[in-house]
């Protein structure tokens, strides 16, 4: 059994914009995730067996569907203001990457009765560490932009050290 998920594996470009803007925050008490590990999950992790199965199915999910664009305009704590424990870049949405995460979920039954929040986390903290933050009120204003040219297939490492890509799936229109 493996820990699998789906989702937009960050370019060098945007881990470079990433690691620019956390220098100045160097010394938040939080675990910044390494550039390479940066993702914008579509399908949230799961426990597969047949992983070979499943990269056939997202392969046929994403047939037809061509590269996009996605636009990172803040960087906030996440997932709620009540409730942070994450600092994450927010995209804006987009119909092709509402297309794209519709088909996936559909591929794997695996809509979420929450509405999708197009993000990539930068960093995670402890709820109880919150306190110690310098700022409370994080949200500023970001313009990066990632070009969506694939669907990749990750698996969690068993300690915890990050991801490996199993596969990734171009977006290739009907040339698929």
């Amino acid at each position: 059994m493996s820990r699998i998920f789906i989702g937009i594996k960050s370019s060098p470009a945007f881990q470079a914009e990433a690691e620019k803007w956390r220098g100045g925050l160097a010394a938040l008490p939080v675990r910044w995730i390494p550039p390479e590990n940066l993702h914008l999950t579509l399908v949230p992790p799961w426990q597969e067996a047949d992983v070979d199965a499943s990269i056939m199915r997202v392969r046929q999910a994403m047939r037809g569907l061509t590269p996009f664009d996605l636009l990172f305009t803040r960087v906030l704590y996440g997932p709620t203001r009540e409730e942070p424990r994450l600092i994450w870049a927010e995209a804006e949405p987009s119909e092709a990457l509402s297309e794209c995460k519709r088909r996936l979920d559909a591929a794997f039954g695996t809509g979420e009765s929450r509405e999708h929040r197009p993000h990539v986390t930068l960093a995670r903290f402890k709820p109880e560490d919150f306190h110690a933050f310098p700022t409370k009120n994080l949200d500023e204003k970001v313009n990066w932009l990632e070009r969506v040219e694939a669907v990749t297939f990750f698996s969690s490492r068993p300690d915890g050290s990050g991801y490996d890509v199993l596969a990734q799936e171009p977006l290739m229109g009907d040339g698929t």
